[in-house]
């Protein structure tokens, strides 16, 4: 119902099924009880996202320091070999994701099996449940490789200070 129309109810809107007239509105509702105050180290940054800016700042940093080397054969060499192995091992996750989703969809059709409403239940509630922690499973091997690559690469950067042998 349009508010322009005529016969449209006016703000605050009078609850469905009030008689005419009498109708009960929004600004006559119950008011909520506050809401206890958050305390302050709620919006303070934890010590895990400090951590992971001081170590992304690493990153920047020993990418800058490969400058001078950028021209070196070595210097890419390793790189490659850094971003090869990186790649081996994402391919390697997205493997195990698709293997463990179609091991899960091969359950899906054990649900018809049910002979009953709570073993259906149950049994929806489990392939949810394991959908979820695959997913959770996922999300943490994934931030794993992040990890290790950043670090790894930290660490190639670093040693790429020294002169190469020639």
């Amino acid at each position: 119902m349009s508010h322009t129309q005529e016969g449209a109810t006016s703000w605050p809107v009078a609850l469905a099924g009030a008689p005419e007239g009498g109708a009960e509105t929004v600004a006559q509702w119950p008011a909520w009880p506050p809401l206890p105050p958050m305390p302050l180290q709620a919006f303070k940054p934890s010590k895990l996202w400090v951590n992971l800016t001081a170590c992304h700042v690493q990153s920047v940093q020993a990418g800058l320091s490969l400058l001078p080397v950028a021209h070196w054969p070595e210097t890419w060499q390793g790189a490659w070999q850094l971003h090869s192995a990186a790649q081996q091992k994402l391919v390697a996750l997205q493997s195990s994701w698709w293997q463990g989703w179609g091991a899960w969809l091969q359950r899906v059709p054990q649900l018809q099996q049910a002979n009953t409403v709570s073993k259906l239940l149950e049994q929806e509630t489990d392939l949810a449940l394991s959908a979820l922690q695959r997913c959770a499973d996922h999300c943490v091997d994934v931030l794993d490789l992040i990890e290790n690559v950043q670090i790894n690469a930290s660490y190639w950067a670093q040693q790429q200070r020294i002169e190469p042998a020639e």
